[in-house]
């Protein structure tokens, strides 16, 4: 398929995953072993004996690809890196559900229009309750943010931030960090550090306010959480990447084939290869207890880029400290991690004021 062939074929895929749940995600991706034409690659998610049938299947066309001289690299790279794990049982190909599976050889084919291999699904990544964090006396990227009264959230302070005309200092995350889908919450309740959920012991005092909800935005595009930070805390701010002296730089759009790297409370720095920036995901959210899901379209997808609960709000840069987007979500599974791009969030032009809807008047990181 050509480019446009994939991107209105997602489309109407992605329409159909509200009656579809076992599609965990669906993206326009290069195909491997032809430049310049396109395919759909999705994430199933199955039961327990798919699963093994599935694995087994891939581990049998792996080792085939691997003793065939014919066998295209390209091919073979893109399928290790797209499974995490697989059996090494024999299984019969007359299995009924292996006659729902797409050759994976078709990929070579000109007909080719998907790729798909089972998934565990794509989780936001919010508060972790095995993990603690101290208070610390300097604010910075890649700390642990939460709500004061919502004490099961909790996740990553991306960055701090100026709009244009605007003398407050912001700090950028997930809404599903700071916010609640089921409430009316409203603007300046309260932000701390560390999450109440990172404390210990679950205490209020080991945490200190930093500032105050100012924008919760989470719907089909974007999942985006901003703080205005008090002014007694702006001195306590040390700017850029939290384990080095440098700074944040710009914005910018992301492209396949970069590089990422991410920041986030629990994993710290990993980074992976952006894959598709066309990508439909259904994430699974916790919601005091219970789990409830969002179809979100348009996404950026990265493979190989290791994220965990508390990375959620973590922002993506690349080697030159240049700011791509928003991270919320992963596919542990599948090896994906999804993140908005920036450029939805901030505009260096003709943007909005913070009252509003975004892109904001983005002027520089902190």
């Amino acid at each position: 398929m050509t480019e446009l062939e994939a991107n209105n074929l997602l489309d109407k895929i992605t329409y159909s995953m509200e009656n579809i749940p076992f599609i965990s995600y669906a993206a326009v991706i290069e195909n491997p072993t032809m430049k310049g034409r396109f395919l759909i690659e999705y994430g199933i998610v199955l039961n327990n004996t798919e699963n093994f049938i599935y694995g087994a299947y891939q581990q049998c066309n792996i080792v085939d690809w691997a003793e065939s001289p014919n066998t295209p690299k390209e091919l073979l790279n893109y399928a290790k890196n797209s499974t995490l794990d697989f059996s090494q049982r024999n299984i019969s190909l007359d299995e009924p559900f292996m006659k729902k599976i797409p050759f994976v050889e078709d990929l070579i084919t000109e007909k080719t229009k998907y790729f798909s291999h089972i998934t565990s699904g794509v989780e936001a990544l919010n508060c972790n309750h095995r993990l603690s964090f101290e208070q610390h006396d300097l604010l910075k990227s890649g700390y642990s943010i939460g709500s004061r009264t919502t004490h099961y959230k909790g996740g990553t302070i991306g960055a701090f931030f100026q709009l244009i005309d605007d003398n407050s200092i912001y700090a950028i995350t997930n809404q599903h960090v700071i916010g609640d889908r089921s409430s009316s919450q409203s603007k300046n309740e309260k932000v701390c550090h560390p999450a109440v959920g990172h404390t210990l012991d679950y205490e209020d005092e080991q945490a200190r306010d930093i500032g105050w909800v100012k924008k919760l935005i989470i719907n089909e595009d974007m999942d985006v959480g901003i703080v205005e930070i008090s002014t007694e805390e702006v001195e306590n701010i040390k700017s850029g990447h939290p384990e080095a002296s440098d700074k944040y730089t710009r914005i910018i759009s992301p492209e396949v084939g970069d590089i990422v790297f991410k920041y986030g409370i629990n994993t710290k720095e990993t980074n992976g290869k952006i894959i598709s920036k066309n990508a439909s995901c259904r994430v699974w959210y916790d919601h005091n207890g219970s789990r409830e899901s969002l179809i979100m379209k348009n996404q950026i997808m990265v493979e190989n880029m290791k994220a965990d609960c508390g990375d959620s709000g973590s922002i993506v840069y690349n080697s030159n400290m240049e700011v791509l987007g928003l991270l919320f979500a992963r596919d542990r599974r599948a090896k994906r991690a999804f993140f908005t791009s920036i450029t939805k969030i901030f505009s260096n032009d003709n943007g909005n004021n913070i009252n509003d809807q975004p892109p904001y008047n983005f002027k520089k990181f902190i």
